[in-house]
């Protein structure tokens, strides 16, 4: 093999190598911050805001009373949630 092609093929294996270690590090960095906020974020379930919210006397005394103008809202509302559900199927 002469010098010329050799010299080439050297260099396009360097030029892999330092692409792969760039890319390499990149997915590195991003996983590492990733993996960073995820452990920051605050994690409240469902559950919790189910439990606490069942003997908050506001949100019984929203909740217990209905009227003709409540009940279209929440019918509105189920709609759209029935929609955007299906959209997002």
């Amino acid at each position: 093999m002469s010098s010329p092609r050799r010299i080439a093929r050297s260099r396009a294996s360097a030029a892999n190598r330092q692409f792969y270690t760039w890319i390499h590090t990149i997915a590195v960095n991003m996983t590492l911050n990733f993996l960073k906020k995820r452990g920051r974020r605050y994690h409240l379930s469902l559950d919790d805001v189910d439990a606490s919210i069942q003997n908050d006397k506001e949100f019984i005394e929203l909740t217990s009373t209905s009227s003709p103008v409540r009940e279209a809202d929440l019918s509105e509302l189920q709609r759209k949630i029935e929609r955007g559900y299906d959209e997002a199927v």
